[in-house]
């Protein structure tokens, strides 16, 4: 699983590595968009993991930046949606902001089928 300090897609969880190839693989990384950082926030070129959430479930994900300063917006394949924010001078685990479920379960629909006909 990836973090959810810097946006993207991936399964969310918190993690790390403390070998020698993931710190290289981090340096080239870091290496390779150095050209941007004038243009960003100086928390992008700080560290790639500055901040974590962890779903509740192992899913897929989607993550962005939310339109308030220091938040993210993660989506789920589930049908969650979940507003969380950080401190970046700081760091650590994410706050949780919002949530809302905008799409039902296989199990939820089934329910509902089934209450809808027991009143006909």
């Amino acid at each position: 699983g990836g973090s959810g300090g810097s946006g993207g897609s991936g399964d969310m969880g918190t993690g790390g590595s403390s070998s020698a190839a993931a710190a290289a693989e981090n340096k080239s990384s870091s290496s390779a968009f150095s050209f941007v950082k004038g243009f960003l926030p100086k928390y992008f070129s700080s560290e790639w993991s500055l901040a974590q959430f962890k779903l509740p479930e192992c899913t897929r994900s989607l993550v962005a930046f939310g339109p308030e300063p220091h938040t993210l917006v993660v989506v789920s394949v589930e049908g969650t949606y979940y507003k969380v924010s950080f401190e970046p001078e700081v760091g650590g685990a994410c706050v949780q902001r919002g949530f809302c479920r905008f799409m039902k379960s296989a199990e939820e629909e089934e329910e509902e089928s089934w209450g809808a006909g027991a009143g006909v």
